[in-house]
């Protein structure tokens, strides 16, 4: 039997239900043998907003000038998606997302713990898949 975990963007607020219906697909699948339950990791806006968190990391990454980085405008990471982050790296020179084509380095310069840390949905989201492997 197999748990399947379904990471995706809330695309709207806290307060914003998201568009993807756990117990319905848990009762579409309730039949199939191999799945054993269906969960969700819901990020709050997108999952690249969860990426703020660690603003400076971006901000190394992309070479922005200390004198040239905005962090207040970047504070509220609820409020930020993936177009903030795409016209970030291009403000500065860079294609965030290119069809098929990964940012080269970029994830591994973050820190991903303080990321995590900030981050309750994705925080909880570990602990799911840390009990559901142990």
């Amino acid at each position: 039997h197999i748990d399947v975990i379904i990471a995706c963007d809330r695309e709207g607020g806290p307060g914003k239900l998201p568009t993807l219906n756990i117990d319905f697909l848990n009762q579409q699948f309730k039949d199939e043998k191999r799945i054993k339950r269906i969960s969700s990791i819901v990020a709050t806006q997108d999952l690249e907003s969860w990426l703020f968190h660690d603003y400076q990391g971006i901000c190394n990454f992309l070479k922005i000038p200390q004198n040239k980085r905005n962090e207040e405008k970047y504070k509220n990471v609820e409020k930020l998606n993936n177009r903030d982050l795409a016209t970030l790296f291009k403000n500065n020179g860079k294609i965030y997302f290119k069809r098929g084509n990964a940012v080269r380095g970029f994830i591994s310069s973050l820190d991903i713990q303080k990321i995590i840390d900030k981050s309750p949905e994705l925080s909880s989201g570990i602990d799911l898949i840390l009990k559901l492997v142990k």
